[in-house]
C-alpha cells in the first residue's frame, strides 16, 4: 500500500445548542488518509520526465543566450577596435596634411593651429574609443566565461582570435561557464536524478 500523502487530523471545537435550548460544548476529531485505488509510480515518472524536458528546455535557452551575448560582445569589441584604428589613422593623416600644407606656405600659422587642436580632438576621441574596447572586450571574456586577466582579442570579420583557446573551446567554454547556465546546472541535476 502506496502512502501519497501523510495522515490527516482535524479537530473541531464549539457549541451545540440542544432542542431545549440548553448549550453544550462539543469537540469533533476527524482522521482520513489517501489510499491510492492504483498505482501512482507511472503518474511520478512522467512529472519526473516532465521535469527532465523542461531543465534541457531552460538548459539549450540559457546556452543560446550565452551565445548571443558572446556574439554580439565580439561584435560591441570588433566596431571598438575599428573605431580606435579610424581615430589613430584620421589623427595621423591630419597632422601630415597640415603639417605639408604648413611647409609649402599654402597655409598659415593658424592652419597648423587648427590641425593641433583637431588631431588633440581625435587624441580624445581615440582615448574614449580605447576605452570602449576595454569594456567591450571584458564584456566578451565575461560572456565566455573567461576571468578578467586574461588576455582576449577580437579580430577579423568573422573569426575569433584568443590568446589560448580556439574557436571550438571558445564555444565550449560559453556553453558552460556562462552564469545563466551555471545558474540552470543545479536544476538539470536535480531533475536528472
Amino acid at each position: 500500500l502506496a502512502i501519497t500523502q501523510p495522515p490527516t487530523i482535524q479537530s473541531y471545537g464549539g457549541v451545540r445548542y440542544l432542542a431545549d435550548g440548553r448549550a453544550r460544548p462539543e469537540v469533533q476529531v476527524a482522521y482520513w488518509h489517501n489510499i491510492p485505488m492504483r498505482g501512482v509510480g507511472s503518474a511520478r515518472s512522467k512529472v519526473a520526465a516532465a521535469t527532465t524536458r523542461q531543465a534541457e528546455a531552460d538548459l539549450q535557452i540559457a546556452q543560446a543566450d550565452s551565445r548571443l551575448a558572446a556574439a554580439l560582445a565580439w561584435v560591441d569589441a570588433r566596431v571598438a577596435r575599428e573605431i580606435v584604428v579610424t581615430a589613430v589613422g584620421d589623427a595621423e593623416a591630419l597632422a601630415a596634411l597640415a603639417g605639408d600644407r604648413v611647409e609649402a606656405g599654402a597655409g598659415g600659422p593658424s592652419l597648423g593651429a587648427i590641425a593641433r587642436a583637431v588631431v588633440g580632438s581625435s587624441g580624445a576621441e581615440l582615448l574614449r574609443a580605447l576605452g570602449s574596447e576595454t569594456e567591450a572586450i571584458m564584456g566578451l571574456a565575461h560572456a565566455i566565461g573567461l576571468s578578467p586577466d586574461q588576455r582576449i582579442e577580437a579580430v577579423g570579420p568573422t573569426e575569433l582570435r584568443l590568446v589560448g583557446p580556439r574557436e571550438r573551446e571558445v564555444l565550449a567554454a560559453a556553453d558552460r561557464g556562462h552564469p545563466s547556465l551555471q545558474r540552470t546546472a543545479p536544476d538539470v541535476a536535480m531533475a536528472e536524478a
